[in-house]
């Protein structure tokens, strides 16, 4: 929601939208608002495997003009700096503008290069979501991953690992974090061969 500002904010606004819609069409009898805010609206549709596949299914047909592939290429890398700025102090990050700036910029860089195919931006997409709906699996929020099948009454059951843990200044997560920027290198080899 905060990657590129009021962009991102607009479309944070409209998924949560969607998401809390999907949330009061589907729910089951036992089904209760859930996570925070009790609408349905956080940790709910897009946090489940359906909405990863048609998220990679969106980017990869979205990929199949230049300016498709330009835009998700931009989502991704602003998302790829906002997870890179988790690991510094907060003084060290940039502001929406200067991220949104530097995250077209490379987009440009990766268009001018060489387009991806939209079939690997589809496939970055949905196990980018998957990988996150895996890590808010490890919370004690946890997430649906049923969903849409009922689980004792409930559509929107939230999931949780058996040694789940708090997000925010902790060792799991920066453990978490770490081990996943180290792999950077190895899925950035694969992908230029």
């Amino acid at each position: 929601t905060r990657s590129a500002g009021p962009v991102t904010a607009v479309l944070s606004r409209c998924v949560r939208a969607a998401s809390s819609a999907a949330w009061r069409a589907t729910r089951a009898p036992g089904d209760d608002g859930g996570y925070r805010d009790g609408t349905g609206a956080h940790r709910h549709l897009t946090h489940t495997l359906p909405a990863a596949v048609v998220c990679g299914l969106a980017a990869g047909v979205a990929a199949l003009h230049w300016v498709g592939a330009a835009v998700v290429v931009w989502v991704l890398l602003s998302l790829a700096i906002c997870g890179a700025e988790a690991c510094t102090p907060a003084r060290g990050r940039l502001d929406w503008g200067t991220r949104a700036l530097v995250s077209a910029a490379g987009a440009g860089v990766v268009m001018a290069l060489a387009q991806p195919h939209p079939a690997l931006l589809g496939v970055l997409v949905a196990a980018g979501m998957v990988v996150h709906v895996l890590g808010d699996w490890l919370t004690p929020a946890g997430v649906p991953l049923a969903w849409p099948l009922c689980h004792r009454g409930r559509r929107w059951w939230m999931w949780r690992s058996p040694v789940a843990f708090k997000t925010g200044d902790c060792w799991q997560e920066t453990a978490v974090r770490w081990a996943c920027w180290s792999g950077t290198p190895l899925v950035a080899a694969l992908t230029v061969t």
